[in-house]
C-alpha cells in the first residue's frame, strides 16, 4: 500500500534530475597502475589525471566539411509516351522486390507526379542513408502494369535519367 506514493516520488525526482543539461564529451581518464617496489614497503600507487571536458559547442571542423548528411539528386523524367493516356510516377526509398513483385512503402516517396507531354526535371534531397530508390511509372488505365526502374547511389552520382 505504501509503495505506490514512494514509487511516484522516486520517479518524479529521477525525471526532474535528468533535465536540460548541455551535452558534453569528455576525454578518457588515464590511470597509471604502476607499482612502487621498495625494500621497506610493498604498497602500490595509482595516479589519476583530471578528465578534460569538451562541450559540443566547442568542436571545430575543417571548412571542407559542411555537416550535411544529405545528397542532391537531379531526376530527369521523359515525356509521356502517349498523349491519349495519362501516366503517373512515384519515386520512393523504401521498397522490397520479391520474385519480381515490387512492394513500395508509399510514405517513403520523394516524388509523386504526372508525366506530361514535355520532359521534366526534379531536384530531390536524399539522406545519405538512402542509397537505393525505385521509380514506378503507372499508365492510368484498367489492368495496367507499372514500368519499374531502380537507382543506386554509387560514388555519389547526382543524376538519374529515367527511361521508358
Amino acid at each position: 500500500m505504501h509503495l505506490h506514493p514512494i514509487t511516484i516520488i522516486v520517479l518524479t525526482l529521477t525525471i526532474v534530475g535528468c533535465g536540460n543539461q548541455e551535452e558534453e564529451v569528455s576525454s578518457p581518464v588515464i590511470i597509471d597502475n604502476s607499482t612502487n617496489t621498495d625494500s621497506t614497503s610493498s604498497s602500490s600507487t595509482t595516479t589519476q589525471t583530471d578528465p578534460v571536458t569538451v562541450k559540443t559547442s566547442e568542436l571545430i571542423t575543417s571548412t571542407e566539411f559542411d555537416l550535411s548528411s544529405s545528397i542532391e539528386l537531379v531526376v530527369n523524367v521523359p515525356a509521356a509516351p502517349s498523349t491519349s493516356l495519362r501516366y503517373f510516377i512515384n519515386i520512393c526509398s523504401a521498397y522490397s522486390n520479391k520474385d519480381g513483385a515490387v512492394s513500395i512503402q508509399y510514405e517513403s516517396c520523394k516524388l509523386r507526379a504526372s508525366l506530361t507531354s514535355l520532359p521534366q526535371q526534379y531536384h530531390l534531397t536524399l539522406s545519405s542513408s538512402e542509397l537505393h530508390l525505385v521509380a514506378q511509372i503507372w499508365p492510368i488505365e484498367s489492368g495496367a502494369k507499372p514500368i519499374t526502374r531502380y537507382f543506386e547511389n554509387i560514388a555519389l552520382a547526382n543524376n538519374w535519367d529515367i527511361t521508358l
